[in-house]
């Protein structure tokens, strides 16, 4: 875990209207898990408790990238190719059951990150002494090359590339760029490259976000 300093975020961009008015949100000291959950780490708590995970999910790249939902699930789809990749795949009951079961298996709580506590780091602690590919998964060159090569597809009409190299096709393995300033390394199933559900702690309380589940342990 690291330590994510009490602060201030805005919610609510002016760009569009359900998202207004703007809100500013008040944030106690919480802590964040440095890395998203892994495949393997996820396997654990199937051998343990059984649970029915989803089996189908967006994984099937397309020309319009993730068009349909179709077979697939956390250890079996077409985007992750090791157990040290972030967790795909997964829907939010299986991301609280994770939760619940990380929280009595190490008698600590932990929970999923809120909104706010995703804006926060997100606006507040990002490292900008490096290239962006150094520091996260994105749409790049690799990223363009890759779905060109296999898919038939292009991020350039769609979002537009970054002008450098992360390394990695659609996932990639934890460990595998730079932190920023706070120690936390994100960016592995980023949703303008893979577009997938990943799994990450945090600690306070409830919370729900779709592109990341991060975990937090509760204070």
């Amino acid at each position: 875990m690291i330590l994510v300093p009490a602060g201030e975020v805005t919610l609510g961009p002016t760009e569009f209207e359900d998202t207004t008015p703007m809100t500013l949100v008040s944030l106690d000291a919480f802590g964040v898990g440095k890395f998203e959950v892994t495949r393997l780490e996820f396997a654990q708590f199937i051998k343990d408790t059984g649970f029915s995970a989803p089996s189908a999910c967006y994984h099937e790249i397309g020309y319009w990238w993730f068009e349909q939902d179709s077979a697939g699930s956390w250890n079996d789809n077409g985007i992750n190719t090791s157990l040290y990749e972030p967790l795909s795949c997964i829907g939010y009951d299986a991301a609280v059951a994770y939760t619940n079961w990380l929280s009595q298996k190490t008698s600590k709580p932990y929970r999923l990150l809120s909104e706010a506590e995703w804006e926060y780091l997100g606006v507040n602690f990002a490292d900008n002494s490096a290239p962006v590919c150094e520091h996260a998964n994105i749409a790049d060159q690799r990223a363009e090359s890759f779905a060109q090569t296999k898919y038939g597809s292009s991020y350039i009409n769609l979002i537009g590339i970054e002008d450098c190299d992360d390394h990695a096709g659609t996932v990639s393995m934890v460990v595998q760029y730079q932190p920023n300033v706070l120690g936390d390394e994100y960016g592995f199933i980023f949703s303008a490259n893979a577009g997938e559900q990943t799994l990450t702690l945090t600690t306070g309380d409830a919370g729900w976000q779709l592109d990341e589940l991060v975990f937090t342990e509760v204070q």
